[in-house]
């Protein structure tokens, strides 16, 4: 038996064929050839016409004995001696065709060998039939682990299918499983990943992103066993929908499996990120990513329902929303502190520093204008930063008819007359801020002329009618000289005047004077 010593003895005997008892004084050798060869060695004499030798084979076969006495082959050799396998001591486990299992593919069956071994690995021929079998595990994920196999016959179990459906480095072991506890292992092998599988695909879309900013999003392509593929696995493509639409893209291919992606979201809300290959979705798609806004850029002022500012009236409050927003035009949200309020046109109420943003938005805000005049804007700049915002244009028109100028043509005091020649005045209709009324005009929009100091002795009484608020030129004449004459206006229930200027009479002669100064 293989494992096990083997003892040869040899007896001497007499040319007559009687056994020696005593020292025959010859050496005897022994060579093996055969299963398990040795070179000629000595056997053991022990001086009672015997000779002892012995060996351990290792190998299960025929070996046979060539033995001599003083250099003469004895009765019969050689000897034949046939080595039994011994007990079964391991279990080899191996590709079906013999040899290491080579790479195979996770969820891909594949066939393996497994044989009965003794201790020098002989196959066992005794482990067979009934009760001789063994149980299956792995150090990957071994599909029914632990598989009982079907029984071996002459120590082989010739064909035993496998499944596999993790990837990495892994070995297979068989354990007997009754009479014994013995047990072996394959060598190791390598496991790849299977055919891409889209619906067990997967990526990471961020759940939250800012505006202004690249959303990226990777992927990973897998198997349908959930394996990562580390090879070119398709084209996978990227549709985003939602506060953001983004026509479909193909993600780029990095080859080794993964894909990358990327968009940068303008508006503030959820996106619907949807990624494909063909028409099938990956696992989870569509994604949501919640995009907020970006940092504060500006600011953006409208009336209080989020439109632009309309025609307002000098002197009257209005009220005016102010948004904090990001470079996309989102709502900063997170601002919350105040801004400072100019304008184009003199603000009499609401200048200034205003009350504190409550999410990005003052609701609110009230503000008088007084200067009359189209494309007149209204600025917000950031109290503690050096963001600002401006209105779009917008007209403010006059307030109500309030009081009248009465100025020379073409505007300003009117200076020293001549009494009894004509001279041009200029007559503007005013509000309480001094806009000119342009309404009044035309019709019955006139004034009543008149003066005091002075007599108008033409030019006095009804008026023509004004034109957007003027009346220019309007031809008087004052009489007799006077220091302090003044030009008044009336009409619409409102009055005028203008500043007291000199009336200068005409030259006399006989009234004339003369001052004379001493000399020296």
């Amino acid at each position: 038996t293989a494992g096990s010593v083997t003892t040869i003895t040899i007896q001497a005997r007499d040319a007559a064929g009687n056994n020696l008892t005593t020292d025959p004084g010859v050496a005897a050798q022994v060579t093996i050839s055969g299963a398990n060869p040795a070179a000629a060695a000595a056997a053991t004499n022990n001086t009672n016409g015997t000779y002892t030798f012995t060996y351990t084979p290792s190998v299960a076969g025929s070996d046979a004995f060539s033995i001599t006495l003083g250099g003469t082959p004895i009765l019969g050799s050689p000897y034949l001696s046939v080595v039994g396998a011994g007990g079964v001591s391991t279990f080899l486990v191996e590709a079906a065709g013999g040899g290491a299992i080579t790479t195979q593919t996770a969820g891909t069956s594949f066939n393996i060998r497994i044989s009965a071994r003794d201790a020098n690995g002989n196959i066992v021929p005794s482990f067979t039939g009934a009760g001789n079998t063994v149980a299956q595990t792995s150090t990957g994920t071994l599909t029914g682990a632990p598989i009982t196999t079907g029984t071996f016959t002459n120590g082989v179990l010739s064909s035993q299918a496998v499944t596999i459906t993790n990837t990495g480095t892994f070995t297979i072991t068989a354990t007997r499983s009754s009479g014994g506890a013995q047990n072996g292992t394959s060598t190791s092998f390598s496991v790849v990943p299977g055919a891409v599988s889209v619906s067990a695909s997967t990526a990471v879309v961020p759940a939250t992103g800012n505006a202004g900013q690249a959303t990226n999003i990777s992927l990973q392509a897998k198997d349908a066993f959930g394996n990562n593929r580390t090879t070119s696995s398709g084209t996978f493509t990227v549709a985003v929908s939602g506060a953001n639409t983004v026509s479909t893209f193909n993600a780029t291919n990095n080859g080794d499996g993964t894909y990358t992606a990327a968009y940068t979201p303008a508006n503030a809300g959820t996106d619907v990120v949807t990624i494909k290959q063909g028409s099938t979705n990956i696992s989870g798609s569509p994604f949501n990513s919640v995009v907020s806004a970006g940092g504060l850029d500006h600011f953006l002022i409208t009336n209080t329902s989020d439109n632009p500012i309309t025609t307002r009236t000098a002197g009257s409050s209005f009220d005016i929303r102010i948004r904090a927003k990001d470079a996309s035009n989102n709502d900063v949200t997170t601002f919350t502190s105040k801004v400072d309020i100019t304008s184009t046109s003199t603000i009499s109420a609401g200048g200034g520093t205003t009350l504190a943003f409550t999410a990005g938005v003052l609701s609110s805000h009230a503000i008088t204008l007084t200067t009359a005049g189209a494309n007149q804007t209204i600025t917000a700049t950031n109290s503690v930063g050096p963001e600002t915002g401006t209105s779009s244009s917008f007209t403010v028109n006059a307030g109500a008819l309030d009081h009248f100028n009465v100025e020379e043509s073409g505007g300003g005091a009117i200076p020293a007359q001549a009494a009894g020649a004509s001279f041009d005045l200029r007559f503007t209709a005013r509000d309480v801020n001094s806009n000119i009324v342009t309404s009044f005009s035309g019709g019955s929009n006139k004034v009543t002329v008149g003066a005091s100091g002075c007599t108008l002795t033409s030019g006095s009484g009804l008026s023509a009618a004004f034109s957007s608020g003027v009346l220019d030129p309007k031809a008087v004449t004052v009489s007799p000289a006077a220091s302090a004459c003044t030009i008044t206006a009336s009409g619409s229930s409102k009055s005028g005047s203008s500043n007291a200027f000199a009336v200068i009479g005409p030259i006399s002669a006989a009234t004339s004077t003369v001052s004379v100064s001493a000399g020296t």
